[in-house]
This record gives C-alpha cells, sequence and structure tokens, in this order.
C-alpha cells in the first residue's frame, strides 16, 4: 500500500502523523520555493476562482489564497478525509474551502474556474489505469 495515493487506509494515528509531516515539510526552504514557482506560474489574479486538486493537507490552497484575496475563491479537494480533517483545523480564511472527492470526479462543472493546480495529486498519485 502507498501511503501517499490512500492515507485514509492507513490506522487513523499514523494518517495524522503523515499529515502533519507533510505540512512541517511544506515549510522548508525548497518547498516553499518550489510552492511560489508553482503559483507564480499560475499567475493567479485577485477574484479569481481556483481549484487545488489533491490539496492534501492545504498548503498550497491557503497560499494561492493568499493571491487571490478578498474576493476569489479556493476550493481544495482530496479524497483523503485524514489529510482534510488536517487542512480544516488551519485558519480558514474567507473563501477557501475543501471538499472530499476524486480527482476523476470532481465536484464541480466544467469552466467553474480560472486556474488548477494538482501537484501534490501527480506527485503521489498512483496510476490505477482509469
Amino acid at each position: 500500500m502507498n501511503p501517499w495515493s490512500n492515507p485514509d487506509a492507513l490506522p487513523s494515528q499514523d494518517a495524522a502523523n503523515l499529515a502533519i509531516f507533510i505540512a512541517e515539510r511544506g515549510r522548508n526552504a525548497d518547498q516553499a520555493l518550489a510552492h511560489t514557482t508553482l503559483i507564480d506560474t499560475l499567475n493567479p489574479q485577485s477574484g479569481e476562482r481556483l481549484i487545488d486538486v489533491g490539496c492534501g493537507t492545504g498548503v498550497l490552497a491557503r497560499r494561492m489564497m493568499q493571491r487571490v484575496q478578498p474576493e476569489g475563491t479556493v476550493l481544495g479537494v482530496d479524497i483523503s478525509r485524514a489529510m482534510l480533517d488536517f487542512a480544516e483545523r488551519q485558519t480558514l480564511p474567507t473563501g477557501l474551502r475543501y471538499q472530499q472527492a476524486s480527482a476523476y470526479s470532481l465536484p464541480c462543472s466544467d469552466g467553474s474556474f480560472e486556474g488548477a493546480i494538482a501537484a501534490r495529486l501527480l506527485m503521489h498519485g498512483v496510476c490505477d489505469g482509469q
């Protein structure tokens, strides 16, 4: 079993520890630079609607929200309830929300967002033939 692709299959304490590890790793200089580069490449503007697919603990979603405030919105989507529970315990600025869903079946219609990031999904996802 790959804990990165399915944290909810872990014992609950292991999943919670993985969420803490991911959040702490996001504070490292190399990760902060990678996040800044990804978000700069997306070039979000104030007022835009963005989605972070495979948002995990919400590190990128929270940083994206800083760029689209005050009228913009960010939806963080992840298949893992454990990761979303951690994300929802962090400070949630107005306009940021999280939803549990699979990347294969997003809870929104086409054209709902001006921009999207799927960095963590692509890093930790597993191709399952879908």
